[in-house]
């Protein structure tokens, strides 16, 4: 099981640093914390802090930014995001893409913000596309990772 997800985090790894071209950039889901939250929904066993800090320093390194920045936002997105965790499973599937929506745009919201103080420019347009994007994209991860995560799908 544990190979599984390392396999799952190398490919959203590979998905996120993948270069698009300029008008796509703005709308490029966050693969990393689609797959955080679908584990600490569906498969809460596995779920481990020093798992998002590890993946969130690797992630600072892939994407050269300041480190820290994204263990800081996947910490805390994961962290709200528990209070839902038993919950969440009972969802209909239009409201678990509202609730993945908001967890990022706090995502999006939490980077940009430390951007901000660090003198980057920022683009509104592409929280939202990112939000957009990660909604839509929800069901068929939560499809494909319930296929080859769990031994039972996901439905």
């Amino acid at each position: 099981m544990l190979g599984r997800i390392l396999l799952f985090f190398i490919v959203m790894c590979l998905l996120t640093i993948i270069k698009l071209p300029s008008f796509l950039t703005v709308i490029k889901p966050c693969w990393i914390l689609l797959l955080c939250l679908y584990i600490e929904f569906y498969i809460p066993k596995y779920f481990k802090l020093t798992l998002i800090v590890l993946v969130g320093i690797i992630l600072d390194v892939l994407l050269v930014t300041v480190i820290g920045e994204h263990v800081l936002a996947l910490v805390l997105v994961t962290w709200l995001a528990q209070q839902k965790a038993r919950r969440f499973y009972f969802f209909t599937l239009t409201e678990q893409m509202i609730i993945i929506g908001f967890f990022v745009i706090l995502y999006q919201g939490i980077l940009t913000l430390i951007d901000v103080f660090l003198g980057f420019d920022v683009s509104f347009i592409a929280i939202l596309g990112s939000m957009a994007t990660s909604m839509l994209c929800w069901p068929w991860l939560k499809l494909l990772a319930s296929r080859g995560l769990t031994r039972m799908p996901v439905y």
